[in-house]
């Protein structure tokens, strides 16, 4: 899988882009490497997935949301993910239902911009 990081794209969001397939395995690793990356920057985070697919079982999407529930940044943390096929849509939805924090909003779009119209509001 290919993927990369810009802090600096959008004011107040990163971005992370992933394309090909992605594992649950590779999926911590990118999301603990952006959590890191963040350093207190930004509290805002989209996740640009259209060109993804995700090898990922049901359990393993519960497995992934007890990993971000332990080792995301706290406060008010805003993640968008964008994805382009059902499944994706499916298993993130999934995901933010178990994820199911205080302080944690997740939401999932077919397309980018209206989800950067969501992180941004109410930004610091």
């Amino acid at each position: 899988m290919a993927t990369s990081f810009d802090l600096e794209s959008v004011d107040g969001v990163a971005i992370g882009v992933g394309r090909g397939a992605i594992t649950l395995e590779e999926m911590k690793q990118l999301a603990a490497r952006l959590w890191q990356q963040l350093e207190g920057r930004t509290d805002r985070v989209l996740w640009d997935l259209r060109d993804a697919q995700f090898e990922l079982e049901p359990d393993e999407v519960r497995e992934l949301a007890e990993f971000a529930k332990a080792n995301s940044p706290g406060g008010d943390l805003r993640t968008a993910f964008v994805v382009s096929a059902d499944l994706e849509f499916g298993l993130v939805r999934m995901f933010e239902a178990f994820r199911g924090m205080e302080g944690a909003t997740i939401a999932v779009f077919r397309t980018r911009e209206p989800a950067l119209e969501w992180l941004r509001r109410d930004l610091r």
